[in-house]
C-alpha cells in the first residue's frame, strides 16, 4: 500500500520512518535499536514489504494483490517480560476495536492476536523485544499487517473500506499509552470483551497444535491469564502464547 506519511498525525513522540520497499519493518526497527541509532518511540511503514515474518519466524504473506498495510511501532519499556506477556493478548482487542471503528465491518479475534472477518484472516500482529545497547533498556517492537483488499481466496479477508490514515492515527496513540505504561487492561474486562469477538465459540471442537503434535478438544474460552482453555480427554488444559496454535475442526 502506498501512503504519504505527511498525511498522518501520529502520536507526537513517534519518530517516523517511511520506505518505498523494505525487507521487514520489525527487523529495521530492531536493528536501529540494537545499534544505538534509535533512542525514542518510533513508527516504520513501507509501501512494499519483501521479507516480512510472523510468529516463530514464519513468512508473512505480503502479496500485493492483498494491498497490505505493513508497519511497526517501537516503544522503550520500564517493566519486565512478565508484564509484557500479559499485554500481548489484550493488544489484539485494541487493534480489532480500531479496525471496526474506522470501517463498516465487524471483526473477530483468533487467539492469540489474529484478526478475522467472515472466517478469513484480515490482520496479524507480531510482538518482539530488543535491548538497546546505549540506553541499556528493552524496547517492544509491535508489527502489524492488514489486508486492504481481497484476493478472492478462502484464506485471506480484507478491511476494504478502512480509513487507513485515521486508523493509524488512533492506533499510534492507543499503543503509545498501552505499551509505555506498566498498567494493563483489567483481566475481567479483557475476558468479557474477548468473549464478544472470539473467533471460536465456547463448546466448539478445535484442534490444538503443540510441541509437534495435534489433539482435538473442546474450546472453553480464555481465562484470567488470557490463556485458552481446551478440554482434552476429560482434562482442562491451558496454553500460553507462543506454545500452541488453535484451529477450527
Amino acid at each position: 500500500m502506498i501512503l504519504d506519511p505527511k498525511s498522518l498525525h501520529l502520536h507526537p513522540s513517534l519518530q517516523i520512518f517511511h520506505f518505498g520497499s523494505l525487507g521487514s519493518t520489525n527487523l529495521f526497527l530492531k536493528e536501529e535499536i540494537e545499534s544505538g541509532r534509535l533512542f525514542h518511540p518510533a513508527f516504520c511503514i513501507t509501501d512494499r514489504q519483501t521479507s516480512g515474518y510472523g510468529q516463530h519466524g514464519r513468512q508473512w504473506d505480503s502479496d500485493m494483490k492483498l494491498s497490505p498495510l505493513t508497519c511497526s511501532f517501537a516503544f522503550p519499556i520500564d517493566y519486565g517480560l512478565d508484564v509484557l506477556l500479559l499485554k500481548s493478548i489484550p493488544v489484539a482487542l485494541i487493534v480489532r476495536n480500531l479496525l471496526s471503528k474506522n470501517s463498516t465491518q465487524c471483526f473477530q479475534i483468533k487467539w492469540p492476536n489474529d484478526i478475522y472477518n467472515n472466517g478469513r484472516k484480515v490482520s496479524g500482529c507480531l510482538i518482539e523485544v530488543v535491548r538497546s545497547k546505549v540506553l541499556k533498556k528493552p524496547f517492544v517492537v509491535f508489527g502489524l499487517g492488514v489486508n486492504l483488499a481481497s484476493d478472492g481466496s478462502e484464506v485471506y479477508g480484507s478491511a476494504e473500506n478502512l480509513d487507513v490514515v485515521q486508523f493509524l492515527n488512533d492506533l499510534s496513540k492507543a499503543l503509545f499509552n498501552f505499551f509505555t505504561s506498566v498498567e494493563g487492561l483489567k483481566a475481567v474486562d479483557v475476558v468479557s470483551e474477548w468473549e464478544k469477538y472470539d473467533y471460536f465459540s465456547v463448546g466448539e471442537k478445535v484442534c490444538v497444535y503443540h510441541s509437534g503434535s495435534s489433539k482435538e478438544g473442546e474450546y472453553l474460552g480464555i481465562n484470567s491469564l488470557f490463556q485458552p482453555e481446551i478440554r482434552i480427554g476429560g482434562a482442562v488444559v491451558a496454553f500460553s502464547t507462543g506454545q500452541a496454535s488453535i484451529r477450527k475442526v
